[in-house]
């Protein structure tokens, strides 16, 4: 079965406190809560994932490894509050590692899903990762997007559900 070469991604999103802002929701942090967070920021790093799957033409694959699941489940079972910041935190760092691999998705605010095919679903068992026909993968915080960056929203497999698009067609 057919399946496309993968190479490792090294990448280092830095902490934009700006960013974990604007997904909180939060105009004001205290120094105990800063520091949490970039401590929180550098532990969770290490379970960052990012691989190119293909040469020229191919995807992109960004994502938060199995462990990151495991601490984030141990912390919903604790504090409410930090398993709130640690997805946000998780959010904000797939969306740093995107812009910083394919700097075009900062722009657009978008990384269309491509839809899954058996090329690209055995090269992403290679990695231990499933995708989904809707194009979930099995761990909470992931993405796939094509390569070269193609920001279109009509190539997107969750364009009828996406709500970037749904508050565009709304406003």
């Amino acid at each position: 079965m057919k399946r496309l070469a993968s190479h490792t991604l090294e990448i280092t999103p830095h902490f934009d406190m700006e960013s974990y802002m604007l997904l909180s929701g939060q105009q004001r942090l205290d120094g105990e809560t800063a520091k949490a967070l970039e401590q929180d920021w550098h532990r969770i790093h290490s379970y960052l994932r990012a691989y190119q799957l293909g040469e020229k033409k191919g995807y992109m694959v960004i994502y938060l490894d199995g462990n990151f699941d495991r601490e984030l489940e141990q912390a919903r079972e604790q504090s409410r509050d930090r398993a709130e910041r640690l997805e946000l935190l998780a959010q904000a760092m797939i969306m740093t590692a995107l812009s910083e691999v394919l700097p075009e998705s900062a722009v657009k605010g978008c990384a269309p899903v491509p839809e899954p095919d058996k090329v690209l679903k055995n090269s992403l068992a290679d990695l231990g990762l499933t995708m989904e026909n809707n194009g979930s993968l099995n761990v909470s915080f992931g993405l796939v997007t094509e390569t070269p960056y193609r920001g279109e929203c009509e190539d997107c497999l969750i364009k009828s559900t996406c709500s970037k698009r749904m508050l565009q067609q709304s406003g």
